[in-house]
């Protein structure tokens, strides 16, 4: 099984001056979803996490929302990525996929799971670094890629 996680903020959108950019395409993660399991990993509340998969209109593809309250926790704590290959069920054959902007949650997840999760860092400035697997400048881009290689 595939898991595709991800991160809210700055991942799935970004705001600059109070307007939406850089929005994940519904398209995309439908595609994804016959993939694999999306999964929505957030620092955020419940309650910010559902409003914003809502405004986006892109609830309908997330399986779960792991939030801070669901959790009791947030990242980069390791116990956090623990929980969840334990929530989630995930076995030596499952693939984990983690979209985030932040590269010390990508770390985390590499170092505290015997590399297990592949990481993929949605940062309009980034390169390649230690525990990085793909680094993209938009969610979009990193999707494209991923099903292009399925």
């Amino acid at each position: 099984m595939n898991y595709f996680i991800f991160d809210l903020d700055n991942t799935l959108f970004n705001i600059k001056n109070n307007i939406i950019r850089n929005t994940v395409s519904g398209e995309l993660l439908e595609s994804l979803k016959k993939k694999g399991e999306i999964v929505l990993f957030s620092n955020a509340k419940y309650a910010y996490c559902n409003y914003w998969l809502d405004i986006l209109n892109i609830k309908k593809y997330f399986s779960l929302i792991i939030s801070s309250d669901f959790i009791d926790g947030f990242k980069p704590n390791p116990l956090i990525y623990k929980r969840i290959n334990s929530l989630l069920g995930i076995n030596k054959k499952d693939k984990i996929y983690f979209f985030d902007d932040i590269k010390i949650n990508l770390d985390t997840s590499k170092e505290h799971l015997n590399k297990k999760w592949i990481t993929i860092w949605i940062n309009k400035n980034s390169t390649k670094k230690n525990h990085i697997d793909y680094c993209f400048n938009n969610i979009n881009t990193s999707l494209e890629y991923l099903l292009s290689i399925f």
